[in-house]
């Protein structure tokens, strides 16, 4: 039995009750959010053409595609790189682990191609038909695939030996399994090579404790049974005092947190909860000389809500405050 929803909790966790334009239906608020990150998605592929790639399997999907592909959409850049590093962002959406597919996933692949980066839409399938303690497994196959993929592309326009900077960059449940698949991949052979070329991570919006999730509606489709169940498959759980589980990578990427100046209460005290942790971790790595790479940046989006923050991407940075941080961040600002 899953334990009942709590409503003032699932009050704090339904972001479309914190929206700059207040929307009194959440199912047409979402609905509104799919069909305008369709559209930005088919008028992104519109303009890549033939030049990109799109729907690359990289496991079996479920027949059903509102149950989420494993695919992703590859986008090349409209110019060469500078510094012969060739920036590849790879985006996991959000949706509460239970929405949005990959049509709605290449939204902002041209604000990244015409900087000059790669851009990568990755999609997963969703709870409840996958639970979400295999999502990080099942994209640990994908981030390989990418890599394969980023290569061969690469090195077909004339670089022989491209060498990547990827960055993932993860939205609400994205940033979580963001964090989630640096540590499934493990030591794991297969996982070295997109692992080596990891350069930062970008959360957010993001959810890095579950607890309070099994007390929300959310929790329909995850069906945790418990705050332990729940804290087994929540980020904070790597960074906290004593944890065993850790990965060699969590020092060597560089980290930006960020949220909206209008995510609900509890979308910013779970991003304040993750900056806390990290901070104490790698203040406890550099104490020891383990750490090599400086703090973790944060970053609040002004006059942007859960759901604004992403859309504006598609409009360039003249609209987009984050998109102009997160190109800034992976290397692909003027």
């Amino acid at each position: 039995m899953l334990p009942p929803i709590k409503q003032d909790v699932d009050y704090l966790y339904e972001n479309t009750n914190w929206m700059i334009r207040p929307h009194f239906d959440p199912i047409e608020a979402r609905k509104s959010l799919m069909h305008s990150l369709k559209q930005q998605s088919e008028d992104c592929c519109t303009r890549a053409g033939n030049s990109a790639d799109y729907a690359i399997p990289y496991d079996q999907s479920d027949e059903d595609p509102s149950h989420g592909m494993e695919a992703f959409d590859w986008f090349p850049p409209e110019k060469s790189s500078t510094d012969g590093v060739i920036k590849v962002v790879v985006y996991i959406h959000g949706g509460f682990w239970r929405a949005i597919t990959l049509a709605e996933c290449s939204h902002w692949a041209t604000s990244v191609t015409s900087a000059g980066g790669v851009f990568v839409a990755l999609s997963y399938r969703l709870a409840p038909w996958q639970s979400i303690s295999m999502m990080p497994q099942q994209l640990c196959k994908a981030m390989q695939k990418i890599y394969e993929h980023t290569v061969r592309r690469m090195s077909s326009e004339g670089n022989q030996t491209p060498r990547l900077a990827l960055s993932l960059v993860g939205h609400s449940a994205g940033a979580h399994l963001s964090v989630e698949l640096i540590a499934a991949a493990g030591d794991a052979k297969e996982n070295q090579c997109w692992l080596q070329s990891l350069d930062s991570l970008v959360l957010i919006s993001g959810l890095y404790d579950l607890r309070p999730i099994i007390y929300t509606s959310v929790n329909q489709a995850l069906k945790l049974q418990s705050e332990e169940e729940a804290w087994a498959v929540s980020p904070c759980r790597f960074f906290s005092q004593g944890s065993s589980n850790t990965s060699p990578y969590w020092d060597s990427v560089r980290w930006l947190v960020g949220w909206t100046e209008h995510d609900s209460p509890a979308f910013k005290e779970q991003s304040e909860k993750m900056v806390s942790a990290l901070t104490a971790y790698f203040q406890r790595r550099t104490d020891t000389g383990k750490r090599n790479r400086g703090p973790v940046e944060t970053f609040c989006c002004p006059n942007e809500d859960h759901f604004t923050s992403v859309q504006n991407l598609y409009y360039g940075k003249e609209r987009s405050a984050l998109l102009g941080k997160i190109l800034e961040f992976v290397g692909l600002s003027d």
